[in-house]
């Protein structure tokens, strides 16, 4: 499998021997989710990696089903998906910041909103840091997130 690491969409080749000249009923997984095939040869098989097989950039399983059974890949068998990129390391997706910012000179630890939810919270509640919470009847809230200092 190569390459083994990515985001989604990445193109992965998945290298092995009688997977079928076409690829018929059957199947390439991530995670146990299909993916959509570029390619299908008897012993190679291009694909792109799944957005609905993320697993936290820990390593899935990529399995090749030929004929209802698993069929072996030469190399690794599982990919991870990468976080978004993010070459300021401030934690923030960078097309999270260019996104809601168009630039990438936003910290982590921000608040342009002044909601109390730093831009990292709402980058991780795939939030927009720009709008400040609003409850149900329309009404603004500041909500305050705490973090603990340590576990019990």
């Amino acid at each position: 499998l190569t390459p083994f690491i990515g985001t989604v969409g990445t193109t992965v080749s998945a290298k092995g021997a009688n997977f079928g000249a076409t690829q018929g009923s059957s199947v390439l997984t991530f995670n146990g989710r299909p993916a959509t095939i570029a390619s299908w040869s008897n012993y190679e098989i291009v694909t792109t990696a799944p957005s609905n097989a993320t697993f936290n950039a820990l390593p899935v399983p990529v399995i090749v089903t030929v004929n209802g059974v698993n069929s072996a890949v030469s190399g690794a068998t599982y990919f991870t998906f990468a976080s978004p990129a993010d070459i300021d390391f401030d934690g923030l997706s960078d097309s999270w910041e260019m996104t809601y910012f168009g630039n990438l000179n936003q910290s982590a630890s921000g608040d342009p909103d002044l909601d109390g939810v730093t831009n990292l919270m709402e980058f991780l509640l795939g939030r927009n840091p720009t709008k400040g919470a609003i409850a149900d009847n329309g009404i603004n809230v500041n909500l305050k997130v705490y973090t603990p200092l340590s576990t019990p």
